[in-house]
């Protein structure tokens, strides 16, 4: 798709932007179809300049502006219509309205289920002592590790 959007350049801290026509794809600082004028943000009052004709002709041929681009042509009267949004905030939902005649549903009751414990703690100490085993190899393959148990760890 073709859009019509902005390409910065300029020095730094005092940017100034080409006004292009390039594959949505393609990177800005890349190739570009044509350039149709410059935006200058920093002027006062701000500078911007675009070929009408061109602009006009891009669009007919199925060119899409990008959302600064198209609020840059209505504040400057070169296309009508309204402002886009930029910002893309997520829209809240609301709640449905509950009406006064239903009533509201029961949650169902939640089964209480005991978690048997198939294991006994000490499994769990000798499972750290085989990772703090295993990770102190890891860092020195040189270390020789004499056989533990996991008696020698649990209290």
């Amino acid at each position: 798709m073709v859009m019509i959007r902005l390409a910065r350049f300029g020095k730094k801290n005092d940017a100034k932007f080409r006004v292009i026509v390039s594959d949505k794809q393609k990177d800005t600082f890349g190739p570009y179809l044509e350039s149709l004028g410059v935006y200058d943000p920093h002027g006062q009052p701000s500078v911007f300049t675009v070929n009408a004709e061109r602009l006009k002709h891009w669009m007919g041929l199925g060119a899409q502006l990008s959302d600064t681009v198209h609020n840059l042509c209505i504040t400057h009267k070169l296309i009508s219509g309204e402002k886009r949004n930029m910002l893309h905030k997520k829209e809240k939902q609301e709640p449905a309205p509950a009406t006064a005649t239903a009533k509201p549903a029961e949650a169902p009751k939640a089964e209480t289920v005991k978690e048997e414990k198939s294991e006994p703690a000490k499994p769990a100490a000798a499972e750290r002592v085989r990772q703090f085993i295993l990770i102190n190899y890891a860092f020195n393959p040189l270390l020789l590790v004499a056989t533990v148990t996991e008696e020698d760890f649990i209290p």
